[in-house]
């Protein structure tokens, strides 16, 4: 009996029903549990996939990991077991059935999403985070399509496959990578053990990707992509997304595993985002279809070719475990008929690619940390274009600073935040009420070139002031008496006697 179609029964209680996503090591199941009677999702191994003891020691850890951990935005498992099948027993996993959507299509279907649901979705996953880091497990694996977004707007982490426990065996050798390309850390990268600050980082590509519809160091190549992560800053998210929000994933895209925020962190400042109103654009009108005869720009356009065997071999030398993407663009160079990918480039060579394969351009400034005149954006993205025109985002060279981010923060903190800005910070102190150590005052704010010094001032304690002297009273002085008014003082002595004659 085979284990991988709808309508199987495994172990004779779970019946499988529906096939309703595949990634990683398995494909998942919607299935009913004759037992309980209830709807779960079950989770088998891909057909064909050799089940070895390191494949079966992943999901006896998944269902143990995640079964360990209680709450709302955690998926539930239920049960572990392994049934029969042509070339050996196949471990399932069986788990809380989710009702909802992989973010990974709702971003495909919506493109960019508002800041305030993308806020939301971060509260949701971050705070499922920090119960799995409370309890030493880390994900390794956080993407979009292991988030599902129920029909209420809740975000619900799934899938512990390539999770970590600290108090368990590692499942890989030393100096391999495990995860999906897109949303590794600089440190997993270098082939360093994953940590909570990983999955913080990962959350950050997530959100960047969320807030702009682009995967934020998707390159031509897998290999590409990796080396992007240790050599490339993420593009500037554009001026429609809320300062304190660019801060935040910004400061979770550091490429220094201690300049992050933690996950308990990430909770507190989405709490602490201004709510800001969405603002609904009317719908661009459709392009005008070219006639069919008319193929002179097309035959203009240049192929992207991307001269990375290098850096495949450094990929395959590092002992990449690459695990299946789900971005919504495709890699740049994926039709001769494509758009040059121009990210990164001076707007004037830009114009000059673009131009040459038959494309007018618009530009629109954008401010951030990029040098000033480069392209931080491009739409469309690199890959096949029937329309004429691109539109650039090209950086002013200034960035934006909302001192609010900043009061109340510790110095160090403030000079991450103004580092991840491309602005450098200089350090004042005064006498304040406010807790010794925090910032009180930034100077400037707003609108800022890269490269400014901002004051950040620094609270001490207020000086208590010198005791006052204090000096004995002195005796008050005896009124002076008035004739007419009132009795005459006695004066006081001996007593006089009475007087003798004589």
């Amino acid at each position: 009996m085979t284990t991988s179609a709808a309508g199987d029964l495994l172990d004779g209680r779970y019946r499988l029903t529906e096939r309703i996503g595949s990634g990683g090591m398995g494909t998942v199941f919607r299935a009913h549990d004759d037992r309980l009677d209830r709807t779960v999702a079950v989770k088998l191994i891909h057909p064909g996939r050799e089940v070895d003891e390191v494949t079966r020691a992943r999901l006896q850890a998944e269902a143990r990991f995640a079964g360990a951990l209680q709450h709302p935005g955690i998926v539930q498992v239920f049960d572990y077991g392994e049934a029969p099948g042509p070339t050996g027993p196949t471990p399932y996993v069986v788990m809380q059935y989710v009702d909802g959507t992989p973010l990974s299509e709702v971003l495909r279907e919506n493109g960019a999403l508002p800041a305030d649901t993308v806020a939301a979705l971060l509260r949701d996953v971050a705070a499922a985070l920090e119960v799995a880091h409370a309890g030493g497990i880390v994900h390794r694996d956080l993407k979009p399509s292991n988030i599902i977004v129920t029909g209420a707007g809740r975000a619900v982490l799934v899938d512990f496959g390539v999770a970590r426990s600290d108090t368990a065996e590692p499942l890989t050798e030393t100096g391999q990578i495990i995860g999906s390309v897109d949303y590794l850390s600089p440190e997993q990268v270098r082939g360093q053990r994953a940590m909570p600050a990983s999955d913080v980082y990962a959350l950050g590509v997530v959100a960047h990707q969320c807030l702009s519809a682009v995967s934020p160091f998707r390159r031509e190549t897998q290999a590409a992509t990796l080396l992007a992560r240790l050599h490339d800053e993420p593009p500037t998210l554009g001026p429609d997304v809320p300062s304190p929000m660019r801060a935040l994933v910004a400061s979770m895209l550091s490429s220094e595993p201690d300049e992050r925020p933690t996950a308990a962190e990430v909770v507190r400042r989405v709490a602490a985002l201004d709510k800001q109103p969405t603002v609904v654009l009317p719908p661009m009108p459709p392009t005008p279809a070219k006639p069919a005869g008319d193929q002179s720009g097309r035959s203009r356009r240049r192929l992207v070719i991307v001269a990375a065997a290098a850096a495949l071999a450094l990929a395959i030398g590092l002992g990449v475990i690459l695990l299946p993407s789900d971005d919504t663009t495709p890699p740049a160079g994926a039709s001769s008929e494509a758009v040059p990918g121009v990210r990164g480039e001076p707007v004037a060579q830009a114009v000059r690619e673009l131009k040459a394969a038959g494309y007018a351009v618009t530009r629109r400034p954008v401010d951030g940390t990029d040098a000033r005149g480069t392209v931080v954006r491009q739409s469309p993205g690199p890959g096949p274009y029937d329309g004429d025109t691109v539109v650039l985002h090209v950086a002013t060279g200034f960035v934006e600073l909302d001192s609010a981010d900043l009061l109340g923060t510790t110095y160090a903190a403030g000079v991450r935040v103004l580092r991840g800005l491309g602005l450098t910070a200089t350090r004042a102190e005064r006498p304040s009420a406010a807790a010794a150590g925090t910032v009180v005052w930034v100077d400037p704010g707003g609108r800022i070139r890269i490269g400014s010094p901002v004051t950040l001032t620094v609270a001490t304690a207020i000086a208590p002031r010198a005791p006052i002297a204090h000096h004995a009273p002195k005796p008050p002085k005896a009124p002076k008496h008035h004739p007419g008014k009132g009795p005459k003082p006695k004066k006081h002595g001996h007593p006089k006697g009475p007087k003798k004659k004589h």
